[in-house]
């Protein structure tokens, strides 16, 4: 029987890790290396090609044995969607989980751009400041958990914040969070989306427009938005003739602005043609009378999108 160099503990033949101080064994020329096991479930590999083929590493050293008594129950299904943007963060919801689960079976991870965060354990203590924290491709972020239904377990509704707590990255960064079982390694669920822009990142925006007359219905079409950004940022405005709407902001999509003007009720609603909580191009606003009289015969209608710093991003302008 083999012993750890390390610490001296008795190891069987071919163990990748030492069951009791986590570190890497030699490896003799012709041993096959195998997962340790031990009461407690399996340790972490650290794997030198993709988790199915996704990319997710563990690095070398990286032994995160679970508590005892803690495992991932088979047949788990964990499904993740999002982001929606909350200021500097990217907010993730778990849309569906089969089975509640302990935090303390997962380990998380982010990757940038193709550089994956060594996987650290979830935060077992829910909100935002408690999290863990993750380097990929040397940018520090801290991945917070929010137990929406206090009970302990990971499940349906529960979110993950994942917010940058120094320089942000440059703009428009891929980002990609893992969720991993902890007793092994294995994917649990992953989503991708683009990173955060800095709020100073004022975008190049074209708009145009299809005007249907006899609705009093306009879309008003992003032709182009470059960087993508998140519409927390963005403002906009609409005038009708001489009577301008106040400033308003760009509610999430799925929800649609009210305005009142020139004695009439209007909507706003931005339709996000890509679900990424971001403006880019194919993206597009509804605008439409719902109730009172419609403007004359030849009105001039505008609708402005604005920065958040109140200058003109661009404007959409047709006639009645």
């Amino acid at each position: 029987m083999a012993r750890c160099p390390f610490c001296g503990v008795p190891l069987e033949e071919g163990l990748a890790y030492c069951t009791a101080c986590g570190k890497p064994q030699p490896r003799s020329a012709g041993t096959a290396v195998r997962p340790s096991s031990a009461g407690n479930g399996a340790v972490l590999l650290p794997l030198a090609a993709a988790i199915i083929g996704i990319g997710v590493l563990v690095a070398a050293g990286a032994y995160l044995a679970p508590a005892p008594g803690v495992t991932t129950p088979a047949g788990l299904i964990l499904e993740l969607q999002g982001p929606w943007i909350n200021g500097s963060s990217a907010v993730l919801t778990v849309s569906y989980a089969n089975i509640p689960t302990s935090p303390a079976a997962f380990l998380v991870s982010l990757a940038v751009n193709g550089s994956t965060s060594l996987a650290v354990p979830m935060p077992t203590t829910s909100g935002i400041g408690a999290g863990a924290s993750v380097s990929p491709a040397g940018y520090p972020f801290r991945i917070d958990w929010t137990d929406v239904d206090r009970d302990g377990m990971v499940s349906t509704l529960d979110t993950f914040t994942i917010t940058p707590t120094a320089a942000q990255p440059p703009c428009c960064l891929y980002e990609t969070f893992y969720v991993l079982r902890r007793t092994n390694g294995s994917l649990v669920a992953q989503v991708g989306f683009y990173g955060i822009p800095s709020p100073g990142t004022r975008p190049a925006v074209s708009l145009d427009y299809v005007y249907q007359a006899n609705l009093v219905n306009a879309y008003v079409t992003v032709s182009s938005a470059s960087p993508a950004t998140p519409v927390s940022y963005l403002r906009f405005q609409l005038m009708v003739g001489d009577n301008a709407s106040p400033v308003s902001p760009i509610l999430p999509y799925g929800a649609a602005a009210n305005l009142s003007l020139a004695g009439a009720e209007y909507i706003v609603a931005w339709y996000d043609n890509n679900y990424d909580s971001r403006l880019d191009a194919g993206d597009a606003f509804n605008v439409s009378l719902v109730n009172g009289a419609a403007p004359a015969s030849g009105t001039t209608m505008s609708f402005y999108l604005e920065w958040q710093d109140g200058s003109i991003l661009a404007t959409a302008t047709w006639t009645t």
